[in-house]
């Protein structure tokens, strides 16, 4: 019975859960910043926008995300959650004013550890806007061993983008 409880937990310490709240990747990233939560409801023509350029199907019309003041100018992080293989990931994308990629952080993971995507190739996305394909394997590597979750964070960052453009970003 000992080895089974020790394996039980052995097993569970392999699944993160949550590894970051919101709120706290958002003071990381910008420790000079505030910032505002919000949610807004997606028209069913603003969905449809959103997965042509996403080039990924909605998985709700409501999109919570957060607007940040930052000295540099305004940044917006959406968390989109999105399944890896047989669980969930959530990422936190930020996007600059101009509609590029700022920073990418996973905030949950609960696929073991090493499905999760290393930090040097999260960088790779920064910079990245609507008019890169954003897709593994094409225009970004893929990573050995995480190929599902490269997929899922790819997909939660194009929708990020395109949900940036069609219902958030400034004329």
């Amino acid at each position: 019975m000992k080895h089974f409880l020790l394996l039980a937990a052995c097993s569970l310490a392999a699944f993160a859960g949550l590894i970051k709240a919101p709120e706290k990747a958002i003071a990381d990233l910008y420790p000079k910043g505030s910032f505002a939560k919000k949610t807004i409801l997606l028209s069913s023509d603003e969905a449809a926008r959103v997965e042509a350029l996403a080039q990924e199907k909605l998985d709700s019309k409501i999109v919570t995300y957060y607007e940040i003041t930052t000295p540099e100018g305004p940044v917006y992080a959406y968390v989109q959650t999105v399944r890896v293989r047989s669980k969930n990931l959530a990422a936190m994308t930020f996007v600059e004013g101009s509609g590029t990629i700022r920073a990418i952080e996973i905030i949950a993971m609960f696929e073991p550890m090493e499905y999760l995507p290393p930090q040097k190739w999260l960088e790779t996305l920064e910079k990245k806007s609507l008019a890169d394909p954003i897709r593994p394997k094409r225009d970004i590597p893929a990573i050995t061993g995480a190929t599902l979750s490269a997929n899922a964070v790819s997909k939660s960052a194009r929708t990020a983008l395109a949900i940036h453009s069609v219902k958030v970003a400034k004329p």
